[in-house]
Protein backbone atom coordinates (compact mmCIF):
# COMPACT_ATOMS: atom_id res chain seq x y z
CA UNK A 1 0.00 0.00 0.00
CA UNK A 2 2.35 2.21 0.99
CA UNK A 3 5.33 1.17 -1.65
CA UNK A 4 7.70 1.05 1.09
CA UNK A 5 10.40 -1.92 0.62
CA UNK A 6 11.06 -4.23 3.45
CA UNK A 7 12.63 -7.48 3.77
CA UNK A 8 10.62 -10.86 4.33
CA UNK A 9 13.08 -11.40 7.30
CA UNK A 10 11.16 -8.61 9.42
CA UNK A 11 8.00 -9.05 10.22
CA UNK A 12 5.14 -8.88 7.65
CA UNK A 13 1.31 -9.10 7.61
CA UNK A 14 0.15 -11.41 5.02
CA UNK A 15 -3.67 -12.05 3.16
CA UNK A 16 -4.15 -15.28 1.87
CA UNK A 17 -6.54 -15.48 -1.26
CA UNK A 18 -7.19 -19.45 -2.46
CA UNK A 19 -4.50 -20.39 -0.09
CA UNK A 20 -1.47 -18.98 -1.18
CA UNK A 21 0.11 -15.52 -0.25
CA UNK A 22 -1.83 -12.90 -2.23
CA UNK A 23 -1.02 -9.72 -0.51
CA UNK A 24 2.10 -8.78 1.89
CA UNK A 25 2.47 -5.41 3.84
CA UNK A 26 5.03 -4.24 5.89
CA UNK A 27 2.90 -3.05 8.37
CA UNK A 28 -0.47 -3.68 10.26
CA UNK A 29 -1.92 -0.05 8.82
CA UNK A 30 -1.02 -0.75 5.68
CA UNK A 31 -2.95 -4.14 5.48
CA UNK A 32 -6.00 -2.65 7.12
CA UNK A 33 -6.19 0.29 4.36
CA UNK A 34 -6.08 -2.64 1.84
CA UNK A 35 -9.46 -3.93 3.86
CA UNK A 36 -10.85 -0.71 3.58
CA UNK A 37 -10.21 0.14 0.67
CA UNK A 38 -10.91 -3.18 -1.12
CA UNK A 39 -14.20 -4.82 1.26
CA UNK A 40 -17.45 -5.29 -0.84
CA UNK A 41 -20.35 -6.43 0.90
CA UNK A 42 -21.20 -10.08 0.21
CA UNK A 43 -24.27 -12.19 1.31
CA UNK A 44 -23.86 -15.77 3.34
CA UNK A 45 -24.31 -19.15 0.46
CA UNK A 46 -26.07 -20.23 3.45
CA UNK A 47 -28.34 -18.03 5.55
CA UNK A 48 -27.75 -15.13 2.90
CA UNK A 49 -26.61 -12.43 5.94
CA UNK A 50 -24.57 -9.58 4.21
CA UNK A 51 -21.03 -8.91 5.64
CA UNK A 52 -17.45 -7.49 4.37
CA UNK A 53 -15.84 -10.56 2.39
CA UNK A 54 -13.02 -9.93 4.61
CA UNK A 55 -15.01 -11.60 7.70
CA UNK A 56 -16.52 -14.23 5.69
CA UNK A 57 -15.36 -18.08 5.30
CA UNK A 58 -14.18 -18.96 2.34
CA UNK A 59 -14.82 -22.74 1.19
CA UNK A 60 -13.54 -24.20 -2.00
CA UNK A 61 -15.09 -26.97 -3.39
CA UNK A 62 -13.79 -27.56 -7.05
CA UNK A 63 -14.12 -24.59 -9.43
CA UNK A 64 -17.16 -23.14 -6.58
CA UNK A 65 -15.83 -20.71 -4.46
CA UNK A 66 -18.25 -20.22 -1.45
CA UNK A 67 -18.51 -17.60 1.14
CA UNK A 68 -20.26 -18.43 4.86
CA UNK A 69 -20.53 -16.27 7.71
CA UNK A 70 -20.44 -18.33 10.21
CA UNK A 71 -18.88 -22.11 11.26
CA UNK A 72 -22.59 -22.40 11.76
CA UNK A 73 -23.62 -22.12 8.51
CA UNK A 74 -20.48 -23.66 6.59
CA UNK A 75 -21.49 -27.14 8.99
CA UNK A 76 -25.30 -26.80 8.05
CA UNK A 77 -24.38 -26.46 4.20
CA UNK A 78 -21.94 -29.47 4.14
CA UNK A 79 -24.43 -31.28 6.26
CA UNK A 80 -26.83 -30.73 3.79
CA UNK A 81 -24.64 -31.75 0.73
CA UNK A 82 -23.94 -34.76 2.65
CA UNK A 83 -27.38 -35.67 3.24
CA UNK A 84 -28.45 -34.53 -0.30
CA UNK A 85 -25.52 -37.35 -1.75
CA UNK A 86 -27.05 -40.19 0.53
CA UNK A 87 -29.91 -39.92 -0.82
CA UNK A 88 -28.98 -39.91 -4.53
Amino acid sequence: MCTKYFERKIEHFTIYEDQKPAQLFCTKICMNVFIITNRQIVPCNWCKVKKYNFDMIQKIAGDISMLFCSLNCLTLCEVAANALSTIR
